[in-house]
């Protein structure tokens, strides 16, 4: 339910708008609320449910999920919708983080990975068939009934929580610092603030910028307080490590490709190139189906090259076969673009593993907890603004008069260029990078 939830959205993006009189970019925000919300509970989760038992805490997240759901398919107005999409962005990412905790914890090693696969396949199934159950429902002004899809299944993992899960926790989950976890969590929801009123018919672009500075200096604040703290809720120590630092970065950079791709594929196969919204979320689907096309491959395409060279041969391929859609036009046969973005989501794929992989190459065991809820955060922060910034280069070119193709063109041509400034990260990494791996 969590991976059809966060991408069944996306093809519905304009019937939004056009529910809401709102301009046509303006639904942007969802996606980034959604995001930041996952990123905002992210830091938390580890300590709760030690606190208060795995079991409790995977209730009441699925709960607010159902919930949130319900609110979102209600919302009367788009600061509504946002709002209701950030409580289940946040409530979402409760969910995997938990069960892995409980796999590594309770079954026994040899069984481990089997248990992780099966956690783990359904969430990328799900964001793989969203965006075309999305375009399906969508395709007849059913877009409300989206946000209820994934609710009989969260209803009925209700029930197998409660009565299957064991209650696992820990006596010495120590103290949570409260100041530190409200200063992360009011800077997530200034940044969705700022970024939601950057829009044609929002308040002056100041109020933006208020916003986003105080997310900003929030944020700082709340790297400087875990750094000094003797049990931070997120051991930022862990960026000294140059591998895990350069990962780190190249990764946050590489994933805008990763967060801005749905957008705007979404606005350019329905403004630009005229297609159903079932039919743009059948493509949108293609460009995930490649993730699952890779998996059998990854561990021999990175033994051929390496993880430096799989990196930059990866993360140049990607970046190329993200911006050649840009040039579809209605006389492209769909098969030819469908083959496009399917290769994309290959090495795309392939590049996001490989960083993923190689980033704790270096690190201590003691310091893997930090680095994975760290990078866990940046993700969900970097696919928001990888939106954020195609929205806000799209809007630019609607106000400057252009049409809709050429608009796209300015969104895809904002995140192929934050994407490849990965490559300058990764080209500095050792040629024998996680030799130590192979």
């Amino acid at each position: 339910m969590q991976g059809l939830d966060s991408t069944a959205i996306v093809p519905a993006l304009p019937r939004i708008a056009a529910t809401f009189n709102a301009p046509e970019l303006a639904p942007h925000i969802l996606l980034a609320a959604y995001f930041i919300g996952c990123g905002a509970s992210l830091p938390v989760i580890g300590w709760a449910a030690d606190r208060y038992g795995a079991r409790k805490v995977l209730l009441v997240a699925i709960a607010l999920f159902v919930l949130a759901g319900i609110a979102s398919a209600l919302a009367p107005n788009l600061v509504w919708l946002t709002a209701s999409r950030f409580v289940q962005g946040a409530a979402a990412a409760t969910l995997m983080p938990v069960a892995r905790m409980l796999a590594v914890r309770t079954a026994p090693p040899q069984a481990l990975l089997g248990i992780i696969t099966a956690l783990t396949a359904p969430a990328m199934a799900g964001q793989t068939i969203g965006p075309a159950v999305g375009g399906l429902l969508a395709a007849y002004d059913g877009w409300r009934g989206i946000f209820l899809v994934g609710v009989p299944f969260a209803v009925a993992s209700l029930g197998i929580v409660a009565f299957i899960t064991p209650d696992v926790r820990r006596e010495d989950a120590g103290r949570l610092d409260w100041v530190a976890m409200i200063m992360g969590f009011l800077a997530m929801a200034f940044a969705v603030v700022g970024l939601g009123a950057m829009r044609e018919d929002g308040p002056p672009l100041y109020v933006s910028l208020v916003f986003v500075a105080l997310s900003f200096g929030l944020g700082t604040a709340f790297v400087r307080r875990n750094l000094s703290s003797p049990s931070p809720l997120i051991d930022f120590r862990v960026l000294l490590d140059p591998t895990f630092r350069r990962c780190f970065n190249g990764g946050l950079l590489f994933r805008l490709l990763v967060g801005g791709t749905p957008f705007v594929l979404a606005y350019h196969f329905q403004s630009g190139l005229k297609l159903d919204a079932l039919t743009a979320g059948l493509l949108i689907t293609a460009s995930g189906a490649g993730a699952l096309l890779v998996k059998p491959f990854t561990a021999r395409l990175i033994g051929l090259g390496g993880y430096r060279n799989t990196l930059l041969w990866a993360g140049a391929c990607s970046v190329l076969l993200f911006v050649v859609p840009a040039f579809a036009t209605p006389a492209w046969p769909l098969a030819l673009i469908a083959l496009v973005l399917v290769a994309g989501s290959f090495v795309r794929s392939l590049q996001i593993t490989t960083f993923g992989t190689l980033c704790y190459a270096d690190l201590p065991t003691r310091s893997a907890g930090s680095a994975s809820v760290l990078s866990s955060i940046a993700q969900q922060l970097s696919h928001a603004l990888g939106v954020a910034l195609a929205a806000g280069a799209m809007a630019g070119a609607t106000v400057m008069g252009a049409q809709p193709s050429v608009t796209s063109l300015f969104g895809y041509v904002a995140i192929a260029l934050g994407a490849s400034l990965c490559l300058v990260v990764f080209v500095r990494l050792p040629r024998d990078a996680g030799a130590s791996l192979r």
